[in-house]
């Protein structure tokens, strides 16, 4: 009689238990550009920042689904198959919530060190050969749009790998983007020639930030609180800082 009633309770209990813990996973999908995102196990600058910010959310796991392209990674969230997506830029993107600004884009103008270039605006940029990102026209601003129309020499290419490969055999003057995809860009087709010291990085331009977006506003809000005590404790900062440092950059 005894094991006639225990045996409901041990069914129950085992039933329970995966439940329980697996509403503690949150699945998040990462896209598939290098060096903010990257295959499972290698280093990724925009992962690191979703690990510093989960280090203060101690009862959640993280499940990460990698390299997605952004089509695949924005219908797995919109369709409910990933709780999470990193890297989105603004809300119209998806269903349901983003959170506050999470990851850091800095655009900045790099030349070769050995042309001994002071540019510390637009203005400056006149008269030299510009490579630039796609869409950089319409994502930099009206003022930038304006003044790179008028410039003959300025053209995009749809890959980083090209811009870096045409300042690094010196086909063009200066190259515009964002300094972490550059410099790994570099770095690769560079390999054991790459010597950071032979480029020289301009800022002129203001950070540019995307976001987290999930499909439940609790995952939102426990993210921007913990974003704030990551940011708050200089571990966010630091992150950036390490990224650099591979590329033999020092900071500040």
């Amino acid at each position: 009689m005894r094991t006639n009633v225990l045996l409901p309770l041990l069914i129950s209990f085992l039933l329970i238990v995966p439940l329980s813990s697996h509403a503690h996973t949150v699945i998040i999908a990462l896209g598939d550009f290098q060096p903010m995102f990257a295959p499972e196990g290698e280093p990724a600058l925009f992962k690191s920042i979703i690990d510093g910010v989960y280090k203060h959310i101690p009862d959640r796991q993280v499940q990460y689904l990698y390299m997605m392209p952004t089509k695949r990674l924005l219908n797995m969230l919109n369709k409910g198959e990933a709780d999470g997506a990193a890297n989105i830029f603004n809300q119209a993107e998806v269903q349901g919530c983003i959170t506050d600004p999470v990851f850091r884009y800095e655009d900045v103008v790099i030349t070769r060190t050995s042309k001994k270039f002071k540019i510390m605006s637009l203005e400056e940029l006149s008269g030299k050969t510009v490579v630039g990102y796609q869409r950089a026209l319409n994502l930099l601003g009206d003022k930038y749009k304006a003044f790179m129309e008028k410039n003959p020499k300025y053209q995009e290419v749809g890959n980083v790998t090209d811009q870096a490969r045409l300042l690094s055999q010196d086909l063009v003057d200066v190259s515009i983007g964002d300094k972490y995809l550059f410099l790994h860009s570099l770095k690769q087709i560079a390999q054991d020639k790459f010597n950071p010291s032979d480029y020289q990085i301009h800022t002129i331009f203001p950070p540019v930030y995307t976001y987290m977006g999930f499909n439940d506003q609790q995952y939102c809000d426990e993210f921007n609180t913990a974003l704030k005590k990551f940011q708050e404790s200089g571990e966010y900062e630091k992150v950036y800082s390490q990224f650099l440092k591979v590329y033999g950059y020092a900071t500040p």
